[in-house]
C-alpha cells in the first residue's frame, strides 16, 4: 500500500469516526467532502463548480464543507505582504477558472494592502452556518467568499455576517454572537487540525468517501467536467 492510499485511509477513518460533519451517519449515499479557506482565491473560483456539482447530484451523495485555516496565528498579515503574488496570480486564474475578481477589491482592497488577511472570523462564521443549514454549505462558502473577492468588503467585520445572516433568514443578533462565541472559536480550530491530519494543506480540495474508505478527488482546482469523471470514476471502480 502506498504511502498516498494509507493517508487517504487514516483520513477516511477519522472522518467517520472523529468528526461531525457527516450529515447522516445512516445514509448509503456516498459522502462528498468540500475543504476550502475564504480567504483562497482559487476557492472563490471554484465555488462555482462545487455549486453546479451540488445541484446537479444532489440527490446522489451527501455532501459536506470544511474550512482549512489557511491564515491564522502568525500568518495573519496585512494584504501588502502577498500583493504581488496575488496580482501575478489572478490573469492566470481567471483565464483557467472564468471566474472574475471584482473592481473594489483589485482597485481598493488589494491596491491599498493595508487589510488583515484572515481565515479566523470567516470561518467562524462559516461553522456557526452550518449548525443552522448543513444543506446550504457549499452556497454559503461561495457568498462569503464573493463579498471579498468581488465586493471587496471586509470579513472581519461583524456587519457583514448580520447581512449575510439576514439573506439566509436567520436571527442577525443571535448569529453574530454565536460566531463571537469560545463554543465557536474551539469549534473551528478543531476543524483546522482535522484538516491538517487529513494531510491538506492546499485548498481547494475534494475528498470522496466511498464503501468506508477516503478518496482524493481534487486538491487544486479543476473543472466541472473533470470533477464529474474523477467521481465517476471512483464510483465505478
Amino acid at each position: 500500500m502506498t504511502k498516498y492510499s494509507i493517508t487517504i485511509l487514516i483520513l477516511a477513518v477519522l472522518f467517520f469516526n472523529k468528526s461531525n460533519f457527516a450529515q447522516s451517519t445512516m445514509s448509503n449515499k456516498p459522502q462528498l467532502v468540500y475543504v476550502f479557506d475564504p480567504m483562497c482565491g482559487w476557492c472563490y473560483a471554484f465555488g462555482n463548480v462545487m455549486e453546479q456539482f451540488q445541484q446537479k447530484h444532489k440527490n446522489e451523495f451527501d455532501f459536506s464543507v470544511v474550512t482549512g485555516g489557511m491564515v491564522v496565528g502568525e500568518n495573519q498579515k496585512p494584504l501588502s505582504h502577498m500583493r504581488d503574488y496575488i496580482k501575478g496570480a489572478i490573469p492566470r486564474l481567471e483565464k483557467m477558472t472564468g471566474a472574475k475578481f471584482g473592481e473594489k477589491y483589485l482597485n481598493e482592497v488589494l491596491e491599498q494592502g493595508t487589510y488583515i488577511s484572515s481565515s479566523e472570523k470567516p470561518s467562524f462564521a462559516f461553522v456557526t452556518f452550518k449548525k443552522f443549514q448543513p444543506e446550504n454549505s457549499i452556497a454559503f462558502a461561495h457568498t462569503i467568499q464573493k463579498v471579498f473577492f468581488v465586493e471587496g468588503k471586509s470579513l472581519n467585520d461583524d456587519e457583514i455576517y448580520k447581512l449575510l445572516a439576514q439573506q439566509y433568514k436567520l436571527d442577525a443578533s443571535s448569529f453574530v454572537k454565536q460566531l463571537n462565541s469560545e463554543e465557536t472559536r474551539d469549534a473551528t480550530f478543531k476543524e483546522f487540525e482535522l484538516v491538517k491530519t487529513w494531510g491538506i494543506s492546499g485548498f481547494p480540495a475534494v475528498v470522496l468517501f466511498k464503501d468506508g474508505k477516503g478518496h482524493m478527488i481534487s486538491n487544486g482546482y479543476t473543472n466541472l467536467e473533470n470533477l464529474e469523471k474523477q467521481v465517476s470514476k471512483i464510483l465505478k471502480d
